[in-house]
């Protein structure tokens, strides 16, 4: 008899074990689809560091010389804050919703969170002391 439920118990345990690695790996795709959207984001947000910036702000220097033509002036320091906040964001979300998508645990995308904001502060700091 006792015999018994400790066979049911082992069984029960095999299985969860082989539902929880078929999981992980049915769901492999969708966390490495949040890192390439991260990454994609990051790339927009560099594009629009390195040329949208600069050319608002030179278009707003010009505008305003120009008679009749209102352009409120662009503080390019601020809209790249504002850049470098928005990919730290992304990479906290995106980073939850991977450990959430990969076990189940948003506390498990404490990594992924971690290496995505890491990342968007990497390109940051790229950006700001050595221009690409």
């Amino acid at each position: 008899m006792l015999a018994g439920i400790l066979k049911i118990t082992v069984d029960d345990v095999n299985e969860v074990r082989a539902l929880e690695k078929k999981r992980a790996t049915d769901m492999m795709p969708y966390i490495a689809i949040c890192y390439i959207t991260f990454g994609v984001f990051l790339l927009i947000l560099m594009v629009l560091y390195n040329t949208f910036i600069p050319m608002m702000s030179e278009a707003s220097g010009k505008v305003a010389g120009a008679g009749g033509a209102v352009m409120v002036k662009v503080d390019s320091e601020k809209m790249k804050m504002i850049l470098f906040h928005c990919g730290m964001i992304q990479g906290f979300c995106s980073g939850f919703m991977a450990g959430k998508l990969g076990t189940g645990k948003v506390i498990a995308g404490l990594k992924h969170a971690l290496l995505l904001a890491l990342g968007a502060f990497a390109l940051f700091a790229v950006l700001e002391f050595a221009p690409i």
